[in-house]
């Protein structure tokens, strides 16, 4: 992927007789939490490394500073020391400014800033042809949070501001045909945003695989 200027490339070489992993040359962390960054690296030889060897790993600089400061348990530091440092100590990972227009990091690819679960948090909108999708990060961690936007998570960093981030989103979605990709969405992940009185809903996009029967 052709990177724009300002967003470091790494050497290409190599990579064919690496496999899909050597193939990959840019990462995306929407926040640095567990369940957001515990495929950065792979156990090799008894030692935490990068699973993509090639690939730059993007965060944002406002996330990258905030946990750089923050009291974090022991849990968290052990996270940290398996799936953030060891891409740090390789010189791969880059955090970048993110302004509140949002920043594009490769051609179709913008980071779209949406502070509250993390202070430094980013969703990823990918514009194709004809459509644009937004990965969402944790920013909607659930499709009832677009009929009931206040309710949030206890692993809020700042409650008031993911809520306000959320109507934003809900707000900028609706009516278009942009797809949001819930990360933590059951199945159907995707689909539209539409207004239903005072409250937004989510429309599966057709085909889209529906969420499993209870039995």
């Amino acid at each position: 992927m052709e990177l724009l200027p300002g967003v470091r490339a790494s050497p290409a070489d190599q990579r064919a007789s690496e496999g899909e992993e050597g193939s990959v040359d840019l990462v995306i962390t929407t926040h640095l939490h567990t369940d957001h960054v515990g495929w950065n690296t792979r156990l090799l030889d008894g030692h935490w490394r990068p699973t993509f060897p090639h690939a730059r790993y993007l965060t944002s600089r406002a996330e990258w500073d905030y946990w750089a400061s923050a009291e974090m348990d022991e849990a968290r530091r052990q996270m940290f020391r398996d799936s953030v440092c060891p891409v740090r100590d390789s010189g791969q990972y880059d955090a970048v400014d993110v302004s509140e227009h949002g920043r594009e990091v490769a051609p179709g690819v913008r980071l779209v800033p949406t502070p509250g679960h993390t202070p430094g948090q980013v969703a990823v909108e990918v514009r194709g042809t004809d459509r644009t999708a937004l990965i969402t990060g944790d920013s909607i961690h659930h499709p009832v949070q677009l009929s009931h936007p206040h309710i949030t998570s206890c692993v809020d960093t700042d409650a008031q501001q993911t809520v306000l981030t959320r109507i934003r989103l809900l707000e900028q979605l609706a009516g278009t045909d942009s797809l949001p990709l819930g990360t933590h969405f059951l199945a159907p992940t995707g689909g539209t945003v539409h207004t239903d009185g005072t409250r937004y809903r989510l429309r599966p996009e057709p085909g889209t695989p529906a969420a499993p029967s209870a039995s």
